[in-house]
């Protein structure tokens, strides 16, 4: 199957992307949905079988396939489209500069991510935070805006790490930094500075508890924006139609449930200070999250090319569900009976991710309907 010769490689390029923004956010949102995964207990079960023989019973199987389901989802595919949508975030930045200098650019992004940014900070600690009992009054600036910690909406901190990473690069390619062996050796660079100073709170590099954004955001921005060029060709229709073979496919889901192991490993295992062994294993989590990303790619690069064009998405949508998922995820969890989770995690995370990305959808179509009417609040409201 090829694609369409009646449809321009530019639209296909174009569609592609803003359906990829999209597939990823939702992915992403899986993170953020409650689910325990039984760690200990699937190592337990791995060094019990008898792999020679596959002596597995029924419920040992049927653990053992949800686990690694759930472990495929929520730390590959979901882990992988965080570095997904950096890589992104670089395309849109780079394409920005084709049309216009540096300045515009970075006020542009600064404007297009900064508002929705106070305003879904907003809405979280009043809607979401004012159920689960928050003090609203209580270092409020602090919560909103994340000064020197992640903000309550922490999905938010994304965010500021693109902005972050989005103003140090313009401001460098302002100053003549063109070349891109130079763009990602300042990557690298600024990423050490990071991981060596910043002051973590869960994990190695998130720096969730310091002014600096997440170590692998700004090396993965970097190197998205110094292989720009390499991107736009795996949307020429014959590299389209050979990363979506079978045999790519196949190898890229092993790859991902690999990967998934991997991150969730260096997730458990690796402490928040710096070592040479942390930054060792920081390093291998890069290729794991692009692996990961790059199967998504793949996914739709297979219904591109079989098919007329992709189908139109608007640009907005991924952006709104990613923004407003974790009000969706408090609610669905302050009225759903206690214990429900212990005795159905599955069923939970279903439910409570059926509802983020539902909720999603629909705060999307509403602001657009709304924002179709002839008042002025209305105007600011489309840029929501």
């Amino acid at each position: 199957m090829q694609v369409r010769e009646s449809v321009s490689e530019s639209l296909v390029r174009s569609r592609l992307v803003d359906m990829f923004r999209v597939v990823v956010v939702v992915l992403m949102v899986s993170v953020h949905v409650p689910y325990t995964l039984k760690l200990p207990e699937l190592a337990t079960l791995y060094g019990g079988v008898s792999w020679h023989s596959l002596s597995l019973t029924l419920a040992e199987f049927g653990f053992l396939l949800r686990e690694n389901l759930m472990l495929f989802l929520k730390s590959g595919l979901g882990r992988g489209a965080v570095a997904a949508l950096t890589l992104v975030s670089a395309w849109f930045v780079m394409e920005g500069l084709e049309r216009r200098n540096a300045v515009d650019v970075a006020r542009n992004r600064l404007v297009s991510m900064g508002l929705p940014y106070v305003f879904w900070a907003v809405a979280y600690l009043m809607i979401a935070g004012g159920i689960a009992g928050a003090n609203v009054n209580y270092r409020w600036l602090e919560k909103i805006f994340g000064i020197g910690i992640w903000p309550y909406n922490y999905p938010l901190h994304f965010v500021f790490d693109i902005c972050f990473a989005t103003v140090v690069f313009l401001a460098l390619h302002a100053l003549g930094l063109r070349n891109r062996w130079m763009v990602a050796l300042a990557g690298v660079a600024l990423c050490l500075v990071t991981l060596l100073w910043g002051e973590n709170a869960n994990r190695f590099g998130d720096n969730g508890m310091s002014l600096m954004p997440r170590s692998s955001i700004v090396l993965l921005f970097f190197l998205g924006v110094a292989t720009h060029g390499v991107w736009k060709r795996l949307f020429e229709p014959s590299v389209l139609r050979a990363v979506s073979s079978n045999g790519v496919l196949a190898g890229l889901v092993l790859a991902t449930l690999l990967s998934a192991h991997f991150l969730e490993y260096y997730n458990i295992a690796v402490p928040k200070d710096p070592t040479a062994r942390g930054v060792l294993l920081f390093a291998l989590t890069i290729p794991a999250r692009l692996i990961c990303g790059f199967l998504v790619f793949a996914a739709l690069a297979r219904v591109v090319v079989s098919s007329e064009a992709p189908a139109q998405v608007s640009r907005k949508l991924g952006f709104r569900i990613f923004c407003s998922h974790l009000i969706a995820v408090t609610v669905l969890l302050h009225f759903i009976p206690d214990g429900f989770e212990t005795g159905y995690p599955l069923a939970l995370f279903v439910l409570v991710y059926a509802g983020c990305v539902g909720f999603g959808v629909a705060v999307h179509y509403a602001i657009e309907a709304v924002s179709r009417l002839r008042f002025s609040p209305a105007t600011l409201l489309a840029r929501i």
